[in-house]
């Protein structure tokens, strides 16, 4: 009986720290997800994901001045 009960505080002191190791629990459309990053890791991915799309929206107003340049230019003759 001793045995049992080392082994379930045991077992419930393992799984009593999991869940305070997490760093984000979210439940979305695809079901819960635990993300064990830390909060400056997430930021710096945030960060590094609005600097990508910034790029990506610039990257298409470049081209589609171009494209606009290059009408301009087939109209002229």
């Amino acid at each position: 009986m001793k045995t049992f009960l080392v082994t379930a505080v045991c077992a419930v002191g393992i799984f009593s720290i999991s869940p305070a190791s997490a760093q984000n629990i979210e439940i979305g459309p695809g079901g819960p997800s635990v993300d064990f990053r830390s909060r400056g890791e997430r930021e710096r991915d945030i960060e590094r994901q609005e600097m990508r799309r910034d790029r990506a929206i610039e990257r298409r107003r470049e081209y589609r001045r171009e494209q606009e340049l290059r009408r301009d230019e087939d109209d002229e003759d």
